[in-house]
Formats: C-alpha cells, sequence, structure tokens
C-alpha cells in the first residue's frame, strides 16, 4: 500500500509521461494526475504489436480488443468460414473460422443431445451414485404417485384375496381398471384413486363399460390415515357406499 508523504518531506518529481514537474501525494506516485496515468497505461497496452489472423501481419491496435488489422481483413472473417463436422450428429456445416475451435455443433439440439449423452452418470459433476429418477418413474419405482398408488392397491388386493377372490392387477394403472376381484359368484372392476377423484372422462369410461351381469363396478378413492370412499354403479348413477 502506497505511503503518504509528510508535509516536510515533500520534493518535486518528473510525471513519467508529460514530463511536468508536481510534488507527490504518496512515495509510489509516478504521474502527476489520473489523465497521465490512464493515457499510459493505454500507450503501454496498444503499444503491443498484434498478429491478424487473416493476413498474418503485424499491427499496432487502436482499441484493446481490436483483433484485425483493417475493416477489410474483419470483413473477410465473417466470410470465412469453413466446413466442420458437428460434434454429435456428423453432418457437415459451415462456421466461422475464428469459432471452430470454441464450439463444433451444427444446433442447440445437438449441443444439448450431446451434454445429455456425454455428461451424465459419473461424468456428472454433480453425480451422487444411484439410479436415476427418470428411470425409476417410468417403471413407477421411486415417484412418489406411483408408490402410493401401489400401496393402495395392493391394499386392496390383500383384503379380496383374504375374502377368496381371485386378483388381476394392471401394473402401473395404465389401464381402465387396476383391479378385478373375481368368485365363483361376482367379478368387481376397480379403480383406485388417491385424494382425487376420477376424472369426468374416466367416469363416463367406467359407467359404459360393458361387463357380465353379474358385475360390479366401483371406484375407491382415498384419503390416507385408513380412510376412503367407496363409489358403486348403480342404474341411478354413481352412489357413495361407505366411508371409513
Amino acid at each position: 500500500m502506497a505511503k503518504a508523504v509528510s508535509k516536510g518531506s515533500r520534493v518535486e518529481r518528473k510525471c513519467a509521461r508529460c514530463e511536468r514537474r508536481y510534488i507527490p501525494t504518496s512515495n509510489n506516485q509516478k504521474y502527476c494526475s489520473k489523465g497521465c496515468y490512464n493515457r499510459s497505461v493505454k500507450f503501454a497496452i496498444l503499444s503491443r504489436k498484434h498478429e491478424c489472423p487473416i493476413c498474418k501481419k503485424e499491427f499496432n491496435p487502436h482499441r484493446k480488443r481490436q483483433k484485425y488489422c483493417s475493416k477489410k481483413c474483419a470483413g473477410l472473417a465473417k466470410r470465412n468460414r469453413i466446413k466442420i463436422e458437428c460434434k454429435n450428429c456428423g453432418k457437415p456445416y459451415l462456421k466461422k473460422a475464428s469459432r471452430a475451435e470454441i464450439s463444433n455443433f451444427c444446433s442447440r439440439k445437438c449441443y444439448a443431445g450431446y451434454k445429455q449423452q456425454e455428461i451424465r452418470d459419473d461424468n456428472n459433476p454433480n453425480w451422487r451414485g444411484g439410479v436415476s429418477k427418470k428411470n425409476l418413474a417410468r417403471k413407477g419405482v421411486g415417484n412418489r404417485a406411483y408408490r402410493k398408488g401401489r400401496y393402495y392397491e395392493n391394499s386392496i388386493r390383500k383384503e379380496f384375496e383374504a375374502k377368496g377372490f381371485y386378483i388381476i392387477r394392471s401394473a402401473a394403472s395404465k389401464g381402465l381398471w387396476d383391479i378385478i376381484a373375481i368368485n365363483s359368484d361376482i367379478i368387481i372392476f376397480i379403480q383406485s384413486k388417491v385424494n382425487a377423484l376420477p376424472r369426468p372422462s374416466e367416469r363416463k369410461a367406467m359407467s359404459e363399460f360393458k361387463c357380465p351381469p353379474n358385475s360390479i363396478k366401483q371406484f375407491w378413492r382415498f384419503f390416507g390415515m385408513g380412510k376412503k370412499e367407496i363409489w358403486t354403479w348403480t342404474s341411478d348413477g354413481w352412489i357413495k357406499e361407505s366411508y371409513d
């Protein structure tokens, strides 16, 4: 850190830029003003020679970020496109020569696809081991909604199996009916829901579903903590039979 000069030890110095005589305010002061300092730093930066990437000539830049020696070379750089292959799909495409080494993807879609395949599992810096949640959700494992639905469907299955019914269960709730309970006297078609009621389109499909005369159509609505509603289809529509 520069130390201030005491009043008794003030000695005139010569500015390193304009050579004017001045009295410094700190021991490390070399310039008489900020203007001289800024011009000196700018001159030092711009005095360095750069090589133009188009014509390969050396030049002194007029700006800090000047890359080309002239407007002509800058225009040629914009038109100077080379053919390279996309790193993801392998399709050849034209790209600016100045950006050929920075990015080698023909589109954002290819860039995203490459990142998705390349930076995954062990290659991802955020990877902590385990199984992808996306894959688990497809299998009905790891997703909370699937776990809840499977739990209540199994509770229905156990209840009817205890009564001597044969059970057919639709995996992952992909069909109209989640559980079909069969014995020698009756067939019960059941759809299981957690909290919500079936959508109007689902209720219409269930009510119009053709089944044998000795059949019952129901949907069970679970609320957690052992509470549920059982709705049964009759000639008068859906009727709530019981609430536990």
